[in-house]
């Protein structure tokens, strides 16, 4: 069986692009709620729209993708980047 690619793993970065994506709107825009839009409304309006993917993984394929260390990486950046938005917004509210 093939390797795991990235191209497999990336999708799983969509936690940390939201964050990246609220930071950046509310540095730019200073609208932090345009996030909240994207996830509550844009996010389910897509999945509406798309077509039901009916398509799962071999318990093989499911298997390698349990061993392989860089699905880690996605998810330590989430954790260590709501952790660092956390601080933020306590910044933020703590200086006015």
């Amino acid at each position: 069986m093939d390797p795991v690619t990235w191209w497999e793993i990336l999708p799983y970065f969509l936690g940390c692009l939201v964050f990246t994506v609220g930071i950046l709107c509310h540095y730019f825009l200073n609208n932090y709620f345009i996030v909240v839009w994207l996830l509550y409304v844009a996010l389910p309006l897509l999945d509406y729209l798309l077509p039901v993917d009916h398509h799962n993984y071999s318990e093989e394929r499911v298997r390698i993708m349990e061993k392989d260390w860089r699905f880690l990486v996605p998810l330590y950046a989430s954790w260590a980047m709501d952790f660092m938005l956390l601080y933020w917004i306590l910044y933020e509210i703590g200086t006015g």
